[in-house]
């Protein structure tokens, strides 16, 4: 019984990984893309040319810089509506 148990198994194994290696040979992969490539895509800003609709913004830099400051202004003019660019504080500090 033990026997008939590893034998299912080893073919169990055979066959995922027959499978893994077609379906890896069949995908073709990621395109390389240029920055021409991506220029010429359509986007729309919900602040133009920083954040687009749908993306992923990351704001990093030094603390007392003016991320929290940033972040909370891009998300009040998004609530109210305003498409402007994003103010800057005065002042930095440091």
């Amino acid at each position: 019984m033990e026997e008939q148990i590893e034998a299912t198994t080893f073919t169990l194994r055979v066959k995922s990984e027959a499978e893994r290696r077609i379906l890896s040979e069949l995908f073709p992969g990621a395109d390389e893309l240029s920055w021409d490539d991506l220029e010429g895509a359509r986007r729309d800003f919900i602040i133009p040319g920083l954040l687009t609709t749908g993306g992923i913004c990351v704001i990093c830099a030094r603390s007392n810089l003016g991320k929290t400051f940033t972040y909370v202004d891009m998300v009040c003019r998004m609530a109210c509506g305003r498409r402007g660019s994003a103010s800057r504080p005065d002042r930095l500090r440091r």
